[in-house]
């Protein structure tokens, strides 16, 4: 970015110069004439600016949910992440995916810390490795082809990172 305001900043002292030149020459007609010239000019580099400040905004926007959003045909899953950086999905996503599974006291039961009220404002959550061990249970081509999605995309990378 310092590089493209040193550009703009040469390019306007150009247009000046040679406007100034043409002022001397021709009088006010040299502002009409030199116009194009501080189009051609200034033309690029304020449209690549007005890309990076796009670019910065939208990444700034999206910082949050950065590394914390997946999807899964069609599904968007928001991953939470504890102090431990250990990955819980919430668990009213997860139930759009898979219909028939139980409410989170039935889970939280089954898998005693697996199911925690997390996020602002809390909601029930389940850990991946809670879900992971849930889904090993079922033999429902859906369900396996959720397992093997969760252990590629969310399981394995959360270990890459730890």
């Amino acid at each position: 970015m310092p590089a493209l305001l040193l550009s703009i900043a040469l390019r306007l002292l150009v247009c000046a110069a040679v406007t100034y030149v043409a002022w001397l020459w021709l009088g006010t007609v040299a502002f009409a004439t030199c116009a194009p010239l501080v189009g051609v000019l200034l033309a690029r580099p304020l449209i690549d600016m007005a890309s990076l400040s796009h670019h910065a905004v939208k990444s700034q926007a999206l910082s949050r949910l950065s590394g914390h959003y997946f999807v899964h045909k069609g599904h968007g899953f928001e991953i939470v992440e504890d102090e431990q950086q250990l990955r819980w999905l919430r668990l009213a996503e997860v139930k759009k995916v898979m219909a028939g599974l139980p409410g989170h006291e039935v889970l939280a039961r089954m898998y005693p810390g697996g199911v925690q009220l997390m996020g602002q404002p809390p909601r029930p959550c389940i850990s991946v490795t809670a879900l992971t061990a849930l889904l090993e249970k079922s033999s429902d081509p859906a369900s396996l082809r959720f397992r093997v999605w969760l252990a590629r995309v969310v399981a394995h990378p959360a270990r890459d990172d730890r």
